[in-house]
């Protein structure tokens, strides 16, 4: 029975050193490569309100958001105002700094404003971020992970 097993740890060894080698199947004759992760990449859970340029309604929207009533919190004002993602209350999939295909100006608003829970309505005045994109005026908030 020992026999089998180092017969079976060979084989394994010899499998191992295929895929490292290069020399294994697949297509590419071994030469793909995966995307090395990025590191220290910073997650975030971004919920936002997008307004297509009309800046008097963000305006509203963000003064609604500050009145710091648990009404007006994010997520039901998200649901009124935003033309992206409204059903969800804003809330987009995770957000990686690096990878995410946001524009520029958002990513730098989505890291740079501190996290804040979307019930903690009375934070909202020193939490929300700004955004102006190619799509519209973005307000967002950042939520803990």
């Amino acid at each position: 029975m020992a026999k089998g097993n180092k017969k079976a740890e060979e084989l394994k060894a010899k499998k191992d050193t295929k895929a490292v080698d290069g020399k294994g199947k697949g297509k590419g004759g071994g030469t793909e490569q995966k995307a090395a992760p990025v590191k220290g990449a910073q997650h975030a859970k971004i919920r936002h309100i997008l307004v297509l340029f009309q800046a008097f309604e963000k305006e509203e929207a963000r003064a609604l958001l500050l009145t710091g009533t648990k009404e007006n919190n994010f997520d039901a004002v998200a649901r009124k105002y935003s033309e992206d993602k409204a059903k969800l209350g804003g809330l987009l999939p995770r957000v990686t700094k690096g990878l995410t295909p946001y524009d520029p100006a958002f990513m730098e608003v989505a890291f740079s404003i501190p996290e804040c829970k979307v019930d903690d309505v009375s934070k909202y005045a020193t939490s929300l971020g700004e955004a102006k994109t190619a799509d519209g005026y973005h307000i967002l908030l950042r939520e803990p992970l």
